[in-house]
């Protein structure tokens, strides 16, 4: 439930079907080096020739990669708890107020990470920059997990750096996949949309599903280093999933945050409240 994406994410990827049509049905301008425009499926879609009663094959990757992202946030989300206070020795309270910061920060970050898709990157070059950092952080908690690496206890502090990498990580691509995925779909395949989204759906619960079964029996049949490390492999196996199918994408190029207007509507407002008072 709470991983689905909110309202406003797929009010965008709404928004992005009526506003861009036009520019989708020509193909996104997104430009690659030798100055040519980018995606088979715009190409494609250009010509006529795609058929709108099937799913884009550039789905398949967005799938894979969320399948393994979950698995991987929900993999090392769920060993948190027994790794503060078993492994590294530290108190109930502090062990709880950096799993909640965690949590928190996986959230919020969602805010930043859809502001710098829609107003500088796009939501293509967000998700994967930030996965890579992502990977960077499942990476560093599970070397860091390496038994005597970090001293006996281990120092708190490989921990904290690897969670807020992928604090920044997961939660920054979070406003953005959902939002993705319906920008692979051109006008005439509306009704492919709610199944669409059930089939994504299925995947994130899919993948975290299988994680709270998986990680926990790793760690206790070998240890958290092992543990981490999986989540940290998947992770990277979606990055490179999401990386594959970058020729197959349909990507909007940015056109300016909403959240930019808004605080420039409230800062116009509040500015002119101040000024009447006065």
């Amino acid at each position: 439930e709470e991983d689905r994406p909110s309202s406003g994410a797929c009010h965008a990827s709404e928004c992005h079907r009526g506003q861009h049509s036009a520019t989708r049905m020509e193909g996104p301008k997104e430009e690659w080096g030798d100055g040519s425009v980018g995606g088979a499926e715009a190409a494609e879609a250009a010509d006529g020739q795609r058929d709108l009663t099937r799913y884009p094959p550039s789905i398949k990757y967005i799938m894979g990669n969320e399948a393994c992202e979950r698995f991987s946030f929900y993999g090392l989300k769920t060993l948190l708890v027994l790794y503060f206070t078993e492994y590294l020795k530290v108190g109930d309270a502090e062990a709880k107020l950096a799993i909640h910061g965690f949590v928190f920060l996986a959230y919020f970050s969602a805010l930043p990470g859809g502001y710098i898709a829609d107003a500088w990157l796009g939501k293509y070059r967000t998700i994967l920059y930030l996965s890579l950092l992502y990977c960077f952080g499942g990476a560093v908690l599970s070397i860091t997990a390496i038994p005597g690496l970090m001293g006996d206890p281990p120092h708190w502090w490989g921990a904290a750096v690897a969670l807020f990498l992928v604090g920044i990580g997961t939660g920054g691509i979070k406003s953005s996949v959902s939002a993705f995925v319906g920008d692979q779909f051109v006008e005439g395949q509306e009704a492919l949309l709610t199944s669409v989204f059930a089939l994504f759906y299925f995947f994130i619960n899919a993948g975290s599903l299988v994680s709270t079964f998986v990680t926990p029996l790793i760690r206790s049949m070998a240890s958290y280093a092992l543990a981490f490390a999986l989540p940290a492999v998947l992770l990277l196996i979606a990055t490179i999933i999401f990386f594959l199918g970058s020729r197959s994408y349909i990507k909007v190029p940015p056109q300016g945050s909403v959240l930019g207007t808004a605080f420039s509507i409230i800062s116009t407002a509040a500015r002119g409240y101040i000024s009447a008072e006065s």
